[in-house]
């Protein structure tokens, strides 16, 4: 489990990821999605972290909205633990569904990404839920900004 945990974690250090472009322009709408799979220490922090998101959001110029037809504004987290240390990945994405053509020409419907933040915190069991929190915070207050110059 050690050796997993380490290789997620250096992997996931060497492979941090932001993108943000003319994409999220004119979005003025997002249904917000919070999801943590896993645990650490037993416990599971959506509730916690949805909170968060929504306050942080609030307080922006950002909308939220309950309709699946609007951009989608996911909050993702992925949590391994074992008795020393738990491991999380944090995704913030944006993406809207629509039709898409692959390169051999056939059409699906499918996820159209228009932001991306991948992030990853590891600690002890004792403290990881507050820094999970801190960091997908973070994560959050970056869309926000981006989002913002986008709208310039």
């Amino acid at each position: 489990m050690k050796k997993l945990l380490g290789i997620m974690v250096l992997g996931l250090l060497l492979s941090g990821n932001a993108y943000a472009s003319s994409n999220l322009k004119g979005i003025k709408e997002f249904k917000l999605t919070v999801l943590h799979e896993g645990e650490c220490n037993g416990e599971n922090f959506t509730k916690d972290l949805e909170t968060s998101a929504k306050y942080i959001l609030g307080n922006s110029k950002i909308k939220l909205t309950s309709e699946s037809r609007k951009e989608q504004l996911e909050v993702y987290i992925l949590t391994a633990s074992n008795d020393d240390l738990c491991a999380s990945v944090l995704e913030v994405n944006s993406y809207y569904f629509n039709t898409v053509m692959n390169s051999s020409g056939n059409s699906f419907f499918g996820e159209i990404p228009s932001y991306s933040n991948l992030g990853l915190r590891s600690s002890n069991p004792a403290n990881h839920k507050d820094k999970i929190i801190n960091k997908a915070e973070a994560m959050i207050k970056k869309f926000i900004v981006e989002w913002l110059e986008a709208q310039k």
